[in-house]
């Protein structure tokens, strides 16, 4: 799956999460996935019904979704549009772990218990 952007992991981040995307308890399994690993690198996350894209880049954002097809599209400097065709919803969620787990590797996030490991992000 291509993805032109760039995953920017921030101290905070908020999840527009419709109903729609249960997707027979995938969605669920998928969100929960992306929650555990931005809570393990100390990122404060809420769901939100009502949150979108901020402008000032002062949290992560992210917006799953049904869509015509599959994948990341990166709406904003740290917003992130999850797309999911039929409910299709790991490709893009373990492609956005994936970009996550390669700058755990490269020592650009550290792992920790506290929002300590993101510095200013």
């Amino acid at each position: 799956m291509d993805f032109n952007g760039t995953i920017i992991p921030m101290k905070l981040m908020a999840i527009n999460y419709s109903d729609d995307m249960d997707c027979s308890g995938y969605g669920i399994i998928a969100l929960t996935n992306i929650i555990n690993l931005y809570q393990l690198i100390g990122t404060k996350v809420t769901i939100d019904k009502n949150a979108t894209c901020d402008t000032d880049g002062r949290y992560m954002f992210l917006n799953f979704q049904q869509s015509e097809k599959t994948g990341i599209e990166q709406i904003g400097e740290n917003c992130y549009n999850l797309n999911a065709k039929e409910c299709d919803v790991f490709p893009s969620t373990e492609r956005l772990m994936l970009d996550t787990f390669v700058k755990i590797k490269q020592d650009k996030i550290r792992v920790v218990s506290s929002d300590a490991g993101l510095g200013n992000q």
